[in-house]
């Protein structure tokens, strides 16, 4: 709590930069892109303070800051530049000190400036040269000074299409076979519990339905075991079964003529066999 009188002491001070040996007095003005800074240093008889080491240091509103040098350019003035970057108050701190190094040769302040607007608009004075490198560089025109001019329709306007008409055709056939149905069908709510039992019946259908093994039967059983029996027993007979040797291509040939001629009919057995079927023949028409 003792340290409680000299805290807002400095603060008051720090706030309010009464100097006691000097009078500052600061002007900003704007410079296109970047401000100058004018300090005018005097003590408290109207002397001018010379030969002083000054700087600032500037907080622009964004919270960034920068320092800069001044230097005297004239009895007790002093002037240096920064670039505002953008709007609005900025804080400028200054700082003077001398060689003397006493505390009664240095003096501090702090001032506030605002920038209200970008500098670039507060050029109004005309720039026909930039007017005209801006129409060529456009491909435009420089309008001429009879007012009248300025409502004049020469430009050309740029249309650019694209067909629809085959996406209108597809639309076109997808919808006829829905405006048809919609037209000519009536649909109640039997026949719409008619479809999905339809359906549903469908679907049964089409599930597998898994396979149960089948029942033994005493009789089935004994019938495959005599069957199993007799197979076993026909098996080894059929395997002493001596094979026919196999004959030349030649000699088969020749068997196989030999065996035509003897089994084919004589001409007496031909002849009799006619007469006794037009035999037979003439007595069923009796």
């Amino acid at each position: 709590m003792k340290s409680f009188p000299t805290f807002w002491v400095q603060a008051v001070r720090y706030t309010i930069n009464d100097s006691l040996n000097s009078a500052l007095q600061m002007t900003v003005e704007s410079q296109g892109e970047s401000a100058k800074i004018m300090l005018d240093a005097r003590n408290r008889t109207g002397d001018f303070l010379n030969a002083y080491q000054i700087e600032a240091n500037i907080i622009s509103p964004n919270g960034e800051a920068q320092s800069v040098t001044f230097t005297q350019t004239a009895p007790g003035r002093y002037e240096s530049e920064f670039i505002p970057k953008e709007q609005g108050i900025y804080l400028i701190r200054f700082s003077g000190t001398t060689d003397t190094g006493s505390d009664s040769a240095s003096f501090a302040e702090t001032t506030g400036w605002a920038l209200s607007y970008s500098p670039e608009y507060q050029r109004i004075d005309p720039n026909p040269d930039l007017l005209l490198r801006l129409s060529a560089f456009t491909n435009g025109q420089v309008a001429s000074p009879r007012p009248a001019d300025v409502f004049t329709h020469h430009l050309r306007s740029t249309r650019a299409s694209q067909p629809i008409a085959p996406w209108l055709l597809l639309i076109a056939a997808l919808l006829l076979p829905i405006d048809i149905a919609a037209r000519r069908l009536i649909l109640t709510t039997q026949d719409l519990s008619r479809a999905r039992e339809w359906l549903t019946q469908k679907l049964s259908t089409r599930r597998v339905i898994p396979t149960q093994p089948a029942q033994t039967n005493p009789q089935m059983e004994a019938l495959f075991n005599a069957k199993n029996r007799v197979r076993e027993n026909i098996e080894p007979a059929q395997e002493k079964i001596i094979e026919a040797p196999v004959l030349p291509k030649e000699r088969r040939d020749n068997v196989s003529n030999v065996e035509e001629t003897q089994n084919a009919p004589k001409p007496e057995q031909i002849a009799s066999t006619t007469s006794a079927l037009l035999a037979r023949k003439k007595n069923l028409r009796k």
